[in-house]
């Protein structure tokens, strides 16, 4: 017999409920956001503590309530801060994304906007390997009918916020924020929602090595990265037609965030990680072979020899801190 209870979950920014105050729930949302050092961006410690404690992770990305009206530029550079964010974080490479809406949109060109935000959103995040879009939506009740009319857009991951929505519920919706700004027994606020799908975009929070790539990728990662890197250093023509494996792209931070033993090779890689990035999410995340769990690879595999490297000049940052901007 299918149980008809509906998985239960909150959302908080800020806070930092403890574990008897999350028990009741069955999952929790989180912020990714584009300054991974924001108190309020999901970090990986925090993810594998949920994980612990038998959460399930949403994740939602955030850079300004109105950031959906810049359109599709600002929405395929949200959905590449989205996808650094979510790797820090340790979260799969291929997982869902929903972004944030958290405005009251009322007028036709407003929608259109949106659209086009979301159109880049898709641009920098792809499909995920069952062909799904990976990024979804959060708004209100007419944003997430628009979009899903639209039949330029894949959308099939809403997350609805009862905010402007009129006591309307939009029935594809498979999140619904019901209520907010409420306290847990250890004081938290939060907002409360309810899963109307049993896969909502959910995941687990994952201990370091989860998403590694298998051995038998190997040589292919290593001549990807290899190329991927020094085309973005700007040290070789940039090539098309290799793909890395979504879980290379975990192994691969890994190695250039984490591994002190390379410090001074990768001080100029680690100084352009934002357009690395973005290129392992245009590659793709498909090559020949089977992704797997295994032992951490060992990091010298991409690490470049000094003919590769050069003193590289941090590029300009963009976007807003919005430490105070919730869903």
């Amino acid at each position: 017999m299918v149980s008809s209870v509906k998985p239960l979950g909150v959302d908080y920014s800020s806070a930092r409920p403890t574990r008897e105050s999350l028990e009741p729930y069955d999952f929790v949302c989180r912020y990714l956001r584009p300054n991974l050092d924001d108190p309020t961006c999901l970090k990986r410690d925090e993810a594998a503590l949920l994980a612990a404690w038998g959460k399930r992770i949403v994740t939602i990305f955030e850079s300004s309530a109105a950031r959906a009206y810049d359109g599709h530029t600002a929405g395929y550079q949200d959905g590449i801060w989205a996808q650094r964010s979510l790797l820090a974080a340790n979260g799969p490479p291929d997982g869902i994304v929903y972004f944030a809406i958290d405005v009251d949109v009322i007028t036709d060109e407003q929608m259109e906007k949106v659209a086009r935000y979301v159109q880049g959103n898709y641009a920098a995040l792809g499909v995920n390997p069952s062909g799904v879009w990976r990024c979804g939506v959060y708004g209100e009740h007419d944003v997430c009918a628009y979009l899903a009319a639209r039949r330029d857009l894949r959308i099939t991951y809403f997350w609805q916020t009862g905010s402007w929505s009129h006591s309307r519920w939009f029935p594809a919706a498979r999140i619904r924020q019901i209520t907010f700004n409420r306290r847990l027994s250890d004081g938290s606020h939060v907002d409360f929602n309810t899963a109307y799908d049993a896969d909502y975009g959910q995941w687990h929070g994952q201990r370091t090595g989860e998403w590694l790539v298998n051995e038998t990728d190997r040589a292919t990662v290593e001549s990807i990265v290899r190329t991927v890197v020094r085309e973005e250093l700007g040290l070789i023509p940039r090539e098309n037609g290799q793909r890395l494996p979504a879980s290379a792209q975990r192994w691969l931070y890994d190695v250039l965030m984490n591994d002190s033993n390379h410090a001074n090779s990768l001080a100029s890689i680690n100084a352009r990680m934002d357009v690395i990035v973005q290129a392992l999410a245009v590659i793709g995340q498909r090559v020949t072979g089977t992704v797997g769990v295994v032992p951490r690879m060992p990091p010298q595999v991409v690490a470049l020899s000094p003919s590769d490297t050069g003193p590289i000049d941090r590029p300009e940052t963009g976007g807003t801190d919005t430490s105070d901007v919730d869903p």
